[in-house]
């Protein structure tokens, strides 16, 4: 099962909301939506893991379907190895050097005012600088 699967199980289906994604909820705007998830097959879901995310677009299908979802639903975008960092297409196209890509994150988060507890150790920012040498 995977953790798309399983946060789908809980997922909402809520007609009137607006937009694809919650930072801290996942839900469906049609009952269609959550069923295609829950019921896409493991074959799919590997065919998804295997193939380019180009390729999927261009293909389109179910997979192309499944793979637009995850994006959509839980911010994995194009660059996503599920690896822990994503591809750096700049500094390393061919995808080799595992620690050039930023951190993977996927969501939905829970709320800060919903934890127990909460310690901040550090806030960072981010900020986009030209890395590149003449």
């Amino acid at each position: 099962m995977t953790v798309f699967y399983r946060l789908t199980e809980v997922a909402t289906v809520e007609p009137s909301k607006k937009g694809e994604f919650a930072p801290n909820q996942l839900f469906y705007n049609t009952p269609a939506q959550k069923y295609f998830v829950l019921s896409f097959p493991a074959e799919g879901i590997q065919r998804v893991k295997t193939t380019s995310y180009s390729q999927l677009k261009t293909v389109g299908g179910s997979d192309w379907v499944y793979r637009d979802l995850l994006e959509k639903k839980l911010s994995i975008f194009e660059h996503f190895r599920g690896n822990g960092r994503t591809l750096n297409e700049i500094v390393d196209p061919a995808g080799v050097q595992h620690e050039a890509g930023l951190f993977e994150f996927i969501g939905p988060n829970a709320l800060v005012k919903s934890l127990p507890e909460v310690a901040i150790i550090g806030l960072g920012r981010l900020s986009i600088a030209n890395t590149y040498h003449e």
